[in-house]
């Protein structure tokens, strides 16, 4: 399970209350760790072999897309978008920027990404509460 939002610690939340409720142990905060063995652990009936990762918007992707290209473990990836909406983005970044079409866009490529499931949550959650400087 990838969660992914705009900053690295609200996934993170987002991330620990998600194991909780799942039970699941293993959590990584970079993309980098989830590789065809732990994509094969995660299938186990058991269903304890999970990862759970927080992602940032704008990590690079590209390891992930390949595992998903040349092996076909798109139905072991589920994606959870937290606070990844236009309407969040627009209260982030001023409407028309670069910066808020850059998010956007990126946002838009994550939600067209083949895989067994996303789930969008286009605001945060009541339970993140961010301070002035948009952290949790």
């Amino acid at each position: 399970i990838l969660v992914v939002s705009l900053a690295k610690e609200i996934s993170a939340v987002f991330s620990n209350v998600l194991s909780v409720e799942l039970g699941v142990q293993q959590r990584c905060s970079d993309m980098q760790v989830i590789d065809e063995a732990s994509i094969l652990l995660s299938l186990q009936e058991d269903g304890r072999g999970g990862i759970i990762c927080n992602v940032q918007l704008d990590e690079n992707k590209k390891p992930l897309l390949a595992l998903v290209k040349t092996n076909n473990y798109n139905e072991a990836i589920h994606i959870v978008l937290v606070g990844c909406g236009q309407s969040y983005i627009d209260s982030r970044y001023e409407s028309e920027t670069k910066d808020n079409k850059r998010i956007s866009g990126l946002a838009k490529s994550w939600k067209l990404l083949k895989c067994k499931y996303i789930h969008d949550i286009p605001n945060l959650p009541e339970f993140i509460d961010l301070d002035d400087d948009g952290t949790p």
